[in-house]
């Protein structure tokens, strides 16, 4: 994770494409309804929901990991998150 705390902005960084489609975050702390979660590099927000005590649960696009902008790593942004 890396944040930009004036812009209320956490980044998570993964290097590995979930087979499930999913990913589970838990260190960031989100809130229902405000918290918007972008996949850098795909036009469209993501959808998530809160996983109990362990974080919360992002589902990625269905997508050929070969059609995103890169092939060995990937950010998520969450917007407002502070």
């Amino acid at each position: 994770y890396t944040s930009a705390a004036e812009e209320g902005v956490v980044y998570a960084i993964f290097l590995a494409w979930p087979e499930l489609g999913f990913l589970v975050l838990g260190a960031p702390d989100v809130t229902a309804g405000r918290t918007k979660v972008n996949l850098v590099g795909y036009p469209e927000p993501l959808q998530w929901e809160m996983f109990g005590h362990q974080g919360l649960l992002v589902m990625l696009p269905r997508v050929n990991i070969r059609q995103l902008p890169c092939q060995w790593a990937w950010t998520l942004k969450l917007s407002n998150t502070f």
